[in-house]
Protein backbone atom coordinates (compact mmCIF):
# COMPACT_ATOMS: atom_id res chain seq x y z
CA UNK A 1 0.00 0.00 0.00
CA UNK A 2 2.53 2.37 0.74
CA UNK A 3 4.91 1.55 -2.91
CA UNK A 4 0.98 2.38 -4.74
CA UNK A 5 1.26 5.79 -3.06
CA UNK A 6 5.04 6.70 -3.88
CA UNK A 7 6.73 8.15 -7.01
CA UNK A 8 9.98 6.07 -7.16
CA UNK A 9 10.87 8.37 -10.28
CA UNK A 10 12.29 10.89 -7.74
CA UNK A 11 14.84 8.32 -6.91
CA UNK A 12 15.16 6.56 -9.92
CA UNK A 13 18.45 6.77 -11.10
CA UNK A 14 17.06 6.23 -15.07
CA UNK A 15 16.51 9.10 -16.92
CA UNK A 16 13.49 8.77 -19.29
CA UNK A 17 14.02 12.16 -21.29
CA UNK A 18 16.56 13.39 -23.05
CA UNK A 19 19.86 12.20 -22.78
CA UNK A 20 21.65 10.23 -20.00
CA UNK A 21 24.60 11.55 -18.49
CA UNK A 22 27.70 10.62 -19.13
CA UNK A 23 28.41 8.55 -15.79
CA UNK A 24 25.08 6.67 -15.97
CA UNK A 25 25.55 5.72 -19.82
CA UNK A 26 26.50 2.31 -20.10
CA UNK A 27 25.84 -0.69 -22.79
CA UNK A 28 26.61 0.63 -26.26
CA UNK A 29 29.99 0.21 -26.26
CA UNK A 30 30.19 -2.69 -29.11
CA UNK A 31 28.10 -0.46 -31.02
CA UNK A 32 30.04 2.73 -30.30
CA UNK A 33 33.31 0.90 -31.65
CA UNK A 34 32.64 -0.54 -34.20
CA UNK A 35 31.43 2.67 -35.74
CA UNK A 36 34.31 4.64 -34.54
CA UNK A 37 36.79 1.78 -36.10
CA UNK A 38 34.85 1.40 -39.78
CA UNK A 39 34.07 5.32 -39.78
CA UNK A 40 36.45 6.25 -42.40
CA UNK A 41 35.27 3.43 -44.89
CA UNK A 42 31.58 3.41 -43.96
CA UNK A 43 28.31 5.08 -43.25
CA UNK A 44 26.16 3.85 -40.36
CA UNK A 45 22.93 4.87 -39.04
CA UNK A 46 21.61 3.70 -35.79
CA UNK A 47 18.24 2.50 -35.80
CA UNK A 48 15.84 1.89 -33.18
CA UNK A 49 13.13 1.73 -30.67
CA UNK A 50 12.54 4.49 -28.19
CA UNK A 51 14.79 4.74 -24.97
CA UNK A 52 17.26 2.96 -26.92
CA UNK A 53 19.78 5.74 -26.18
CA UNK A 54 20.11 6.69 -30.04
CA UNK A 55 20.76 10.69 -28.60
CA UNK A 56 23.24 9.26 -25.87
CA UNK A 57 24.92 7.07 -27.82
CA UNK A 58 25.34 10.03 -30.70
CA UNK A 59 26.23 12.33 -28.06
CA UNK A 60 29.31 9.90 -26.57
CA UNK A 61 30.87 9.59 -30.17
CA UNK A 62 30.55 12.98 -30.44
CA UNK A 63 31.94 14.11 -27.32
CA UNK A 64 34.53 11.62 -26.85
CA UNK A 65 35.19 8.57 -28.88
CA UNK A 66 35.24 10.28 -32.42
CA UNK A 67 37.10 13.14 -31.40
CA UNK A 68 39.79 11.02 -29.47
CA UNK A 69 40.40 9.14 -32.71
CA UNK A 70 40.98 12.17 -34.97
CA UNK A 71 38.28 13.42 -36.47
CA UNK A 72 36.05 16.25 -36.34
CA UNK A 73 32.80 15.68 -35.37
CA UNK A 74 28.88 17.95 -36.05
CA UNK A 75 26.25 16.94 -33.87
CA UNK A 76 22.84 18.28 -35.73
CA UNK A 77 19.66 17.81 -34.33
CA UNK A 78 17.55 17.73 -36.97
CA UNK A 79 14.30 18.44 -35.13
CA UNK A 80 15.47 22.05 -35.12
CA UNK A 81 14.71 22.12 -38.44
CA UNK A 82 11.74 24.39 -38.85
CA UNK A 83 9.89 22.52 -42.23
CA UNK A 84 8.69 26.25 -43.30
CA UNK A 85 12.37 27.32 -43.62
CA UNK A 86 15.00 26.42 -46.01
CA UNK A 87 18.55 24.36 -44.96
CA UNK A 88 20.37 27.50 -45.48
CA UNK A 89 18.34 28.83 -41.99
CA UNK A 90 19.53 26.00 -40.29
CA UNK A 91 22.55 26.99 -38.19
CA UNK A 92 25.34 23.84 -37.24
CA UNK A 93 27.83 24.54 -34.59
CA UNK A 94 28.26 21.61 -32.56
CA UNK A 95 31.47 21.11 -33.31
CA UNK A 96 34.05 18.97 -31.58
CA UNK A 97 36.92 19.63 -30.89
CA UNK A 98 36.28 22.47 -32.21
CA UNK A 99 35.44 24.41 -35.77
CA UNK A 100 37.43 23.43 -38.36
CA UNK A 101 39.03 26.27 -40.96
CA UNK A 102 36.39 27.48 -43.02
CA UNK A 103 33.84 25.50 -41.83
CA UNK A 104 30.27 26.41 -43.39
CA UNK A 105 27.87 27.83 -40.77
CA UNK A 106 24.61 26.22 -42.23
CA UNK A 107 23.11 23.14 -43.62
CA UNK A 108 22.92 24.41 -46.89
CA UNK A 109 26.10 25.11 -47.23
CA UNK A 110 27.44 22.05 -45.40
CA UNK A 111 26.07 20.27 -48.58
CA UNK A 112 29.20 21.27 -50.92
CA UNK A 113 31.48 21.96 -48.21
CA UNK A 114 34.87 19.53 -49.00
CA UNK A 115 36.25 19.57 -45.27
CA UNK A 116 40.50 20.08 -45.11
CA UNK A 117 40.29 17.75 -41.99
CA UNK A 118 38.70 14.46 -41.40
CA UNK A 119 35.07 14.94 -40.15
CA UNK A 120 31.86 13.12 -39.27
CA UNK A 121 28.32 14.06 -39.60
CA UNK A 122 26.33 12.92 -37.08
CA UNK A 123 22.29 13.54 -37.30
CA UNK A 124 19.71 13.15 -34.43
CA UNK A 125 16.83 12.70 -35.43
CA UNK A 126 17.17 12.24 -38.64
CA UNK A 127 13.76 10.72 -39.35
CA UNK A 128 12.79 14.74 -39.52
CA UNK A 129 15.28 15.63 -42.43
CA UNK A 130 14.09 12.49 -43.97
CA UNK A 131 10.33 13.85 -44.43
CA UNK A 132 11.66 17.64 -45.64
CA UNK A 133 14.12 16.26 -48.12
CA UNK A 134 11.40 14.40 -49.73
CA UNK A 135 9.38 17.84 -50.58
CA UNK A 136 12.85 18.68 -52.41
CA UNK A 137 13.09 15.36 -54.62
CA UNK A 138 15.91 14.14 -52.00
CA UNK A 139 18.22 16.86 -52.73
CA UNK A 140 19.93 17.20 -49.23
CA UNK A 141 20.25 12.75 -48.32
CA UNK A 142 21.36 12.33 -52.24
CA UNK A 143 24.28 14.38 -52.04
CA UNK A 144 25.21 12.98 -48.41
Amino acid sequence: MLLSKTDLSVISPFVVVGPVRRQLFFGREAEMGRIAANISSASFALVAGRRYGKTSTLQRLHNELLSTAGYHTLLYDCSRIDPAQPLSACVVDDWKPGIPPNAPATLDDLLPWTSPVPMVLLLDEADRLVMIDRRSGWRTLSIL
